[in-house]
């Protein structure tokens, strides 16, 4: 009210504004001062009479008479008051005064020239938490920010952000996830040489890249491993600098893009790297025209639906060294890609459309090949012998077709070979190769690999095997071998898996000898005819993970050091005559999750101090006719992870089911049948996913991976093609 009165009684303005800038008092404009009304204007077009003429002087006075003064004329009449003027109507308030524009905010100050655009770009990508973390303003960026590198020397005239060359942010954790950089981003570091955001949860249209027109100096992109979307333009979709560019593992659509290069006046791309491998929803053909673009030195379109028949102008590549072609709907290959000398690596594996035909001959003249996948991709016959024409080969798989016939002697050649696979394990492979293992491949002393596993190879295992001493994995289960496991093999002391089951192995026992194989993981040698005890001596054996056994012709005990291998988490020594009691100090054996002693010939009771075994998730002791007594208690306290277990079958065992196994949750399957146990729990309405006790199939081999279907992608659009099924296991052999 104060402010109300003060505005009232002074000639301040009629709005008052608090302190918080709102108007709390108003008030109406003083009414104007009375102004006389305007004299009318003369109606008559006459003009006015004349003035009368001035009034004769006075007469002069007589003498000696002093004379009278003149009469004062009489001042005219004064004209009626005119009536006051009518108080104007008071208007409307006037508005407040506008408040005066912000001014722009002062651009933060930095120490060192190129962190307000490195700044800048954080911002754009969302203020990840790694940047955040990593990029410390109050630090030098070119020396002290991971993943930034600067020009030495930089020049002082330059902007923020022009001494910036390269950028490498793939390593960020947590991923980030925001949109990649605009034009306008990019624009601010000119001198950028190569970008990689690779292996990221990035976003966007791939065509924000066109937008990346100021970045003359870009030679290297690097976005693959994201969730970018689009379709690359036919004309050159980057920056015209760009050499390399790797978009693979996104999901781009579309079709490949020609680049315009049918159009004989359009300008070729620099390229010399081109990786789009792994965009399920890109289809259409190989483009031809692509064999203009001479420079290119790796291309990689694996991982994707194109069709068609291979162009055989692409002869003309001669540059490569790398081209992946896998897991793609290609129906012909072209003999005349002879010419390309150059390459180092070549994956064709996996492309089932392919129309059946021989192992290419054309492949002997690539003599620089190092790494060659044939897989996967229906090739038939024999496999050829001019492959040893291959000398500088490291990787070879020639795995999964419809080969037949006996493995080629010649292949010894191949001295520089670390992996060779000619398995058989997809459904859609059929390799049938026979005959026995040449022993003269044993010259392939470099092998860290050797996969013969699917197979009808027959007779016996080469004893000058022991001289391929480079052996980390050797698989050679589901043939026909025959005999024992060679004891010289005790030499291959780099053997970290080895697998010899399913085979017709037929021996008085287990070979001692496998004991000085310390580096050992995983061991199988189930599914075979091998008799005696087992060797105390394996107890040496402290790397062993896997042991599997089964179904075999042993007898005895399980010997008590094995409780040594205190890494062992899967044991399957089930289908064979073991007897005596089952051990009952497992203690040292923690990491056990999975166990299987089932169809043996144990007596006693089962063990209480089993409690122990805490990350145990199966068990199985079914079918020991001998086994006695009840259930024990103690397993409910110490088996916490355990899903199943299976005791059935053994017909001496009673009681009921302890009340302390209520505290056993994840317990989904319990089998009991065959036996006078009671109290049984009724089985949950949906039994927990259970592990194998023992894998059908050998483990699959550490070298170069074959394509594998990854996830599938987002949705794609109705007229996209569903990505390729994942290939499935193969079924057991028997």
């Amino acid at each position: 009210m104060t402010l109300c009165k003060a505005a009232t009684a002074s000639a301040s303005p009629y709005i008052v504004v608090g302190c918080d800038g709102v108007a709390v008092c108003s008030f109406a404009p003083p009414p104007p001062a009375p102004q006389p009304p305007p004299t009318p204007p003369n109606p008559s077009p006459n003009p006015p009479p004349p003035r009368p003429p001035p009034p004769l002087p006075p007469p002069p006075p007589s003498p000696g008479v002093s004379p009278s003064p003149p009469p004062r004329p009489l001042p005219p009449p004064a004209p009626p008051p005119s009536p006051p003027a009518p108080p104007s109507p008071p208007g409307p308030p006037s508005p407040p005064p506008a408040p005066p524009p912000p001014s722009p905010p002062t651009p933060p100050s930095f120490a060192f020239p190129d962190t307000a655009a490195l700044v800048a770009l954080r911002t754009a990508l969302g203020n990840p938490l790694y940047l955040l973390q990593q990029w410390d303003t109050a630090l030098d960026p070119c020396t002290l920010w991971p993943g930034v590198t600067c020009l030495v020397p930089r020049t002082a005239a330059w902007p923020s952000g022009a001494g910036v060359a390269l950028l490498t942010l793939s390593a960020a954790v947590p991923k980030m996830s925001a949109q990649i950089p605009d034009g306008a981003i990019m624009a601010l570091f000119p001198n950028l040489t190569a970008i990689d955001i690779g292996a990221q949860a990035m976003t966007g249209d791939v065509s924000l890249i066109t937008q990346w027109t100021s970045n003359t100096a870009l030679i290297d992109i690097k976005l693959a491993g994201n969730l970018i979307s689009g379709r690359l333009d036919d004309t050159t979709p980057w920056p015209a600098s760009v050499q390399s560019i790797k978009l693979g593992s996104n999901i781009l659509s579309g079709t490949l893009p020609s680049f315009n290069l049918s159009n004989a006046d359009a300008a070729v791309p620099p390229l010399t790297s081109l990786d789009l491998e792994g965009n399920y929803m890109m289809t259409g053909t190989l483009p031809a025209a692509w064999s203009r673009i001479t420079t290119l030195k790796l291309l990689n379109i694996g991982n994707m639906p194109v069709s068609g028949a291979a162009p055989p102008s692409w002869s003309a590549l001669t540059a490569l060294s790398v081209l992946g072609l896998f897991n793609t709907s290609v129906t012909q290959l072209s003999s005349a890609w002879s010419t390309l000398t150059n390459l180092l690596a070549l994956n064709i594996g996996n492309n089932n459309e392919l129309s059946p035909a021989a192992f290419p001959l054309w492949l002997r003249y690539l003599r620089q090949l190092q790494g060659l996948d044939a897989s996967g991709s229906q090739f038939t016959g024999q496999l050829p012998l001019e492959y040893s024409a291959l000398t500088a080969l490291v990787h070879l798989n020639v795995s999964s077709n419809r080969a037949v016939g006996t493995l080629p002697f010649e292949w010894s050649l191949l001295v520089g070979l670390t992996l060779l696979d000619a398995s058989d394990q997809v459904p859609q492979g059929d390799n049938r190769l026979a005959g026995p293992m040449p022993y003269v491949w044993s010259t392939l002393t470099s092998l860290a690999t050797l996969d013969l596993s699917g197979n009808a190879l027959s007779s016996e295992m080469p004893t000058a095997f022991a001289l391929m001493t480079g052996l980390t994995n050797l698989q050679l289960g589901y043939n026909a071998l025959t005999g024992r496991v060679p004891p010289a093999w005790g030499s291959l002391t780099r053997l970290e898996l080895l697998n010899i089951s399913n085979n017709q192995l037929v021996a008085a026992r287990l070979p001692v000898q496998l004991s000085q194989l310390v580096r050992l993981r995983d061991l199988d040698l189930g599914n075979n005819a091998i008799a005696g005890t087992s060797p105390t001596e394996w107890s040496l054996l402290t790397n062993m993970e896997g042991l599997s056994l089964n179904d075999n012709q042993l007898t005895g005990t399980i010997p008590a050091a094995w409780t040594a291998m205190a890494k062992l988490t899967r044991l399957d020594m089930s289908g064979n005559a073991l007897n005596g009691t089952l051990p009952a100090d497992v203690s040292p054996l923690s990491l056990l999750k999975l166990v299987n002693l089932a169809e043996n010939e144990f007596t006693g009771t089962l063990p209480a101090q089993w409690s122990s075994l805490n990350v145990l998730t199966s068990l199985s002791v079914a079918s020991n006719a001998d086994l006695t007594g009840t259930l024990p208690f103690e397993w409910g306290a110490g088996m916490a992870q355990v899903h199943t277990i299976d005791v059935r079958d053994n017909a001496a065992l009673t009681g009921a089911v302890p009340p302390q196994w209520a505290s056993l949750t994840l317990l989904s399957s319990l089998e009991v049948s065959g036996t006078a146990i009671t109290n049984v729990p009724p089985a949950p309405a949906a039994a927990f996913p259970l592990p194998p006790l023992r894998p059908r199939n050998p483990p699959r081999l550490p070298g170069p991976p074959r394509a594998a279907a990854p996830p599938p992608p987002p949705a794609a659009p109705l007229s996209a093609p569903p990505p390729p099924p994942a290939a499935a296991p193969a079924p057991p052999r028997h």
